[in-house]
């Protein structure tokens, strides 16, 4: 395969993943968390990271609410983080479906003693941030 047939596909690979992420993020110092939305064949995944610029040690809580002409839903995660160096880290996945009509919020809170704790929420109807 040609060099300049190597670099436009993965130019196009590039490209999908920005047209198909969407992140939701908020800061507290040394500490960014998001999350992150990607659509993969009808699929909804999120993914619940902490960007540090230092290292840390503290605890997170994500939940999921779930809501359409079905019913209602809601699931939560939660557990340790531990960053010996600054970077980035992924505390959590969830993949689901949305049907049409139904609507989700997601929510990310990063707690590290001392200081205030980092929230993050992203809204979702019909498979597209609202």
């Amino acid at each position: 395969m040609k060099q300049s047939s190597r670099l436009a596909i993965a130019a196009t690979t590039a490209l999908a993943a920005i047209v198909s992420t969407e992140t939701a993020h908020a800061a507290d110092g040394p500490l960014v968390c998001e999350i992150r939305h990607a659509t993969d064949r009808g699929l909804i995944q999120l993914s619940a990271v902490a960007i540090a610029g230092e290292a840390l040690r503290g605890a997170y809580q994500f939940t999921l609410e779930k809501t359409g002409p079905g019913g209602s839903s809601r699931s939560a995660n939660a557990g340790a983080i531990a960053l010996d160096q600054p970077g980035e880290r992924t505390l959590t996945r969830q993949t689901f479906n949305l049907p049409d009509g139904a609507t989700a919020e997601a929510r990310l809170v990063v707690t590290i003693p001392g200081k205030a704790p980092v929230h993050c929420a992203l809204k979702l109807r019909g498979g597209k941030a609202i």
